[in-house]
């Protein structure tokens, strides 16, 4: 179900970089989305635990309920997907969605009137434990066991990809600490910039604190790992639909690849794009153009 995915090279108007394509991560029928990494494992270790049921609160834009609903359909578990209900309907790829989250056996509840994301968990945890016995799990899927996989791909990197700049969404902070952790591991890496730019309006000193709690570096690691947490214009639910030679979700990588050619000549070469995901409507577009050619 989960693979290791390639680094591809591209040129856009003379600016080469790589892409390690983690949106390939997770094979059809589950999601173009390399946050799942780590959760197959940990829903695993739940059910040894004989916790048979978990729950999330969902977001409008992201597809973690996509990946849950899937792995708890493999594992013989059970899903309830949480979801902001809005008084005008499905905003952005929430129908879609949900309508897969479904498939796969999830139960559905909405969380109205929808507020902020932590009070929507809050009331989400509330009605859970009220109303079911298992586990709530965390906003984001910060999970450890997603840490690990991310630096078993960041071991397989070639040298030529590496002792330059690594750019990377950077969400809830966990891809980029798995990047990071990677990186203090490989005594091949004598320099590495890794720059985590924010989807959102956020405080970069809290991701940044964020990424490097979650990565355990040492202090021999800081003194030959730059990180750099870059802010946003962006609110959450923006969407950036600039042309890109690789698919990425325009609510997140999208943003970080614009970052990332606007501000190219900046960068410490090689560049590698560490692209997290894809996105629903961008998978069945190209999935369609691809059978029409064929």
């Amino acid at each position: 179900m989960l693979i290791d995915t390639p680094v591809h090279k591209y040129e856009v108007d003379g600016k080469e970089f790589f892409v390690k394509r983690e949106d390939l991560a997770c094979l059809p029928p589950g999601p173009p989305f390399s946050k799942v990494r780590g959760l197959f494992a940990h829903l695993n270790y739940l059910r040894s635990q004989d916790i048979d049921t978990v729950a999330y609160m969902e977001t409008s834009i992201s597809m973690a309920s996509w990946g849950i609903s899937y792995f708890t359909s493999v594992l013989g578990m059970k899903s309830v997907i949480y979801y902001p209900k809005y008084k005008q309907g499905m905003k952005h790829e929430q129908k879609e969605q949900l309508k897969i989250a479904h498939k796969f056996g999830a139960t559905l509840y909405p969380i109205e009137p929808p507020n902020m994301l932590k009070i929507n968990f809050y009331k989400a945890r509330k009605h859970f434990h009220e109303n079911f016995k298992g586990q709530m799990l965390e906003l984001g899927l910060p999970f450890d066991e997603t840490i690990a996989e991310v630096v078993m791909q960041v071991d397989m990197l070639q040298p030529e990809h590496l002792g330059g700049t690594i750019v990377v969404c950077a969400g809830s902070g966990t891809m980029a600490a798995g990047i990071l952790r990677g990186i203090g591991i490989r005594n091949d890496v004598k320099y590495q910039r890794v720059i985590a730019t924010l989807i959102a309006k956020k405080k970069t000193d809290v991701m940044h604190n964020n990424i490097f709690t979650k990565s355990h570096l040492t202090a021999f690691d800081l003194a030959r790992i730059n990180l750099k947490v870059e802010e946003s214009d962006y609110d959450y639910s923006d969407a950036e639909f600039c042309e890109c030679p690789f698919p990425c979700s325009p609510y997140y990588d999208r943003k970080t690849y614009k970052w990332m050619i606007d501000n190219y000549e900046k960068l410490e070469k090689p560049v590698l794009f560490w692209n997290i995901g894809s996105s629903y409507y961008e998978s069945w577009r190209r999935a369609y153009e691809n059978n029409s050619k064929k």
